[in-house]
């Protein structure tokens, strides 16, 4: 959990620009860019996603009181408040990643903003994964339950977030550069919280300030940001994992086109060489990997409950006691020396409260105890209930980040 912890916290926004921002009586600063005072009247914060609040409090610290300070941003929940002059607006139920209703109309109110801004306004939006649902303007001719049916259908079929976000932006008007084509000016910082594999950028919370190359646009410059990403998550695993005595090593998926059953069994790969190769030498061995799973779901009269982080977890497990059983070793004193753990970074997996689940000698123990199926649980997307009973499940909370899934395979030697 050290090393998990430490992977989030690379990645909260808050720090992040904290520590890449800075400001002086006559300029504001984030790397190598560079705003002036005496070109701004007004900051106008707009946006949407999971990292929202996190933003918008980095984003008003770094600001600072010398100019006003305005704006609105749509992320998860059912709250509302106001961070040094900024909204963020809780616009959907923490467990249903969805498009409603509520965040139709503040999207609407966001459009309104922006098509205000003239060019002394510095608009700075707050982007993060997440967004695609909490930002969102369904287009003339769609209606906002056919959006719902489409991505609810596609995310069962298990249709990866690339091509999911694709098929978003034919069906909404903000997506695809539809928030930054409504500007009638400014200036524009777009800051990414990044929550798609392999650097697209463009296509987090489906690329809202992203337009394509055709879209005219009235804004008189857009930088762009990205201020954490799964791979600065890995690093920062993996720093930790060194301090604490394990060799290490990290990677991260480029694509989302694994199952999270084989992503699984392939963290349960390691665990199994490890234990033929080495059982008495006393290194400590880590695995730190980062990505996005797909699941399949099965049909919904026989499916539990779970997400792809709980099902991927399962899967290595079984796959685990699969190996011990057909090798003959010790199961108990094989957990005492192992650890499996996936968890989404931002603390959500799937319609469920736990961002991920875990086995340790103590959760294997209770499992034997308990005496489930887990093969019947796997096949019927059932493991947030496995785990639930098994004391396996990471119960974080939202995180106020959202940078995709990190995955540990652990070894304590001997």
């Amino acid at each position: 959990m050290e090393i998990w912890n430490a992977a989030l916290d690379g990645v909260r926004p808050a720090s992040l620009i904290a520590h890449r921002a800075s400001r002086t009586p006559t300029t504001w600063h984030l790397d190598q860019l560079t705003w002036n005072h005496a070109e701004v009247d007004r900051v106008l914060v707009v946006g949407g996603g999971k990292a929202g609040v996190e933003m918008v409090r980095g984003i008003t610290a770094w600001i600072g009181d010398d100019i006003p300070v305005s704006g609105l941003v749509n992320v998860p929940g059912l709250d509302e408040q106001s961070i040094g002059g900024v909204v963020c607006r809780g616009v959907r139920d923490l467990a249903e990643n969805l498009p409603t209703a509520a965040a139709v109309e503040s999207t609407q109110e966001i459009l309104r903003m922006v098509g205000q801004a003239d060019d002394r306004t510095w608009v700075i939006a707050a982007i993060s994964g997440g967004g695609s649902a909490t930002l969102t303007a369904p287009i003339p001719g769609v209606s906002l339950d056919e959006l719902r049916a489409t991505i609810k259908r596609l995310s069962a079929a298990g249709t990866d977030i690339v091509r999911l976000n694709d098929i978003r932006g034919e069906m909404d008007a903000v997506k695809r550069g539809g928030l930054i084509a409504a500007a009638s000016g400014g200036m524009w910082l777009t800051l990414v919280i990044s929550d798609i594999l392999g650097g697209h950028i463009d296509r987090v919370a489906s690329g809202p300030t992203y337009p394509a190359f055709e879209t005219p646009l009235k804004v008189s410059q857009h930088d762009q940001v990205v201020l954490g990403s799964n791979a600065i998550a890995i690093d920062h695993a993996g720093i930790r994992a060194e301090a604490l005595g394990f060799n290490h090593l990290m990677h991260g998926d480029l694509r989302s086109d694994v199952t999270a059953e084989q992503a699984g069994r392939e963290l349960a790969q390691f665990l199994i060489r490890w234990h033929e190769l080495a059982p008495e030498m006393p290194e400590h061995d880590a695995v730190i990997m980062g990505g996005e799973p797909i699941v399949h779901l099965c049909d919904a009269s026989i499916r539990g409950l779970g997400g792809r982080n709980t099902q991927l977890v399962l899967a290595g497990y079984i796959a685990t006691c699969e190996a011990i059983a057909a090798r003959g070793w010790d199961a108990d004193e094989f957990w005492r020396h192992h650890v499996l753990l996936s968890g989404g970074t931002d603390g959500e997996d799937g319609p469920t409260d736990a961002a991920g689940a875990m086995v340790d000698a103590a959760v294997h123990r209770r499992i034997q105890e308990m005496q489930w199926d887990a093969d019947e649980c796997l096949r019927r997307n059932d493991a947030y209930r496995f785990f639930a009973a098994s004391g396996g499940l990471i119960q974080s909370g939202p995180t106020g980040t959202n940078v995709c899934d990190i995955r540990i395979a652990l070894r304590v030697g001997a």
